[in-house]
């Protein structure tokens, strides 16, 4: 059996583990890869679910340091001068801690494989100084764009003076271009994200390879929909925000209760914190879940909501997979000619609306008219084509990948 090192900050029980590296990783021994681990402390100031942890088969190795974080307030006044300037990430510190025990791991362990997983990116700057001091293959698996990542620029614009935030970019950049130049492959859940890696900074030919996020079966087993305003039209957003969020979702809210006041919108998760400083009518907050709780949830729903910065076209929730396999329409405020509309339209998932308020209430009006004469009840995408999105299929394509570069 091959090992594989993983860098992976965002490893269970820390919540960001509904994707990443526990999405693969969970399954590589049923592979004939054997996963160590190299994953933030638990002390870090960050959401947990240790529901996940149920889900990590026994004999996984995980490896877990801490790191310095700066306090909530001293980041907000940084950013308020701006100055809240990080490099490659907010999570930064983590990088020399991290580098320690993987250095330790790689002295003692015969290591086939390295795999780092992002974001966070500093898991991509360890593994490119472990490619360098130990020889070793690199996959980088990238589940966000970086140098044009909407959300990430967006959050610099608030943070960071224009002076400093060229700057910054200029050394994304590079480390971006150094990504590309030294890993033996990369993988990245979004194609947009490959045109813009390939566009900029060239690469090998058959460097780059597009796996798609997913979801895992198991999780429907035995899924038990909890419908929370029967008769009524449940819209129901699962999971997590990004930046430009909330003036999305209020609009929405606020389209939704001028067509129809018996609507009501439910978010399940860290995104319903976002919405939690406005008093929103028709609208259900509910923080963060373990998994199979908010899954329920999104089953007993009859529309399941998806909302994206108008300009990432690159972007595709990972919970779209789930809300594909849910089987439930989905409405999706997302860029008409972006990678979640086509991965929709392919799947004849649901509906894209416009982000425009207007036009959003003239097709929510239709959609709801539809709903109301129980067109929905027969609602039926294309199974055969979501089915491709399965954890354990996605699995076996990334080890193929895995066998390649390790051989």
């Amino acid at each position: 059996m091959k090992t594989a090192l993983c860098i992976d900050y965002f490893f269970p029980p820390l919540a960001g583990g509904w994707v990443g590296g526990f999405k693969f990783i969970r399954l590589l021994p049923e592979f004939g890869w054997r996963p160590i681990v190299v994953s933030a402390s638990e002390t870090v100031r960050y959401d947990k679910d240790y529901s996940l942890l149920d889900h990590l088969p026994k004999g996984i190795e995980v490896h877990r340091t801490g790191h310095r974080e700066p306090f909530p307030a001293v980041r907000f006044l940084m950013g308020k001068v701006g100055l809240g300037y990080e490099f490659p990430d907010y999570y930064g510190p983590w990088f020399k801690p991290a580098l320690r025990m993987a250095r330790d791991i790689l002295r003692r362990e015969k290591i086939d494989l390295l795999v780092s997983i992002s974001p966070t990116y500093t898991t991509t700057r360890v593994a490119l100084r472990l490619k360098h001091e130990f020889n070793i293959p690199w996959i980088a698996e990238l589940e966000d764009a970086w140098s044009e990542n909407h959300y990430l620029l967006r959050d610099l614009g608030h943070r960071v003076a224009a002076p400093l935030r060229k700057h910054l970019l200029g050394r994304i950049r590079a480390a971006e271009r150094d990504m590309v130049q030294h890993a033996d492959k990369i993988i990245s859940i979004h194609r947009e994200h490959v045109s813009q890696l390939t566009r900029d900074y060239g690469g090998e030919p058959g460097q780059f390879e597009v796996i798609m996020d997913g979801y895992y079966e198991s999780d429907y087993r035995g899924l038990q929909p909890h419908t929370l305003y029967p008769g009524r039209p449940n819209i129901v957003f699962l999971g997590s925000s990004y930046g430009g969020f909330q003036k999305t979702a209020e609009a929405f809210i606020t389209a939704l209760n001028e067509v129809d006041r018996t609507a009501e919108a439910v978010f399940i998760g860290r995104a319903a914190r976002v919405l939690m400083t406005g008093k929103l009518p028709n609208t259900t907050l509910i923080g963060p879940l373990p998994k199979e709780k908010a899954l329920s949830f999104g089953a007993g729903g009859d529309f399941l909501l998806v909302i994206t910065l108008p300009e990432a076209r690159w972007h595709t929730p990972s919970k779209v997979y789930d809300y594909l396999r849910l089987g439930k329409p989905i409405l999706a405020i997302v860029p008409t000619d972006g990678d979640a509309a086509r991965t929709i339209r392919e799947a004849r998932g649901g509906f894209i609306l416009s982000y425009d308020r207007e036009t959003m209430k003239t097709q929510l009006e239709q959609i709801l008219s539809r709903w109301r004469t129980g067109e929905f009840r027969s609602w039926a995408p294309d199974g055969e084509y979501i089915r491709q999105f399965e954890r354990r299929t996605l699995t076996e394509r990334i080890v193929r990948v895995f066998d390649a570069v390790a051989k």
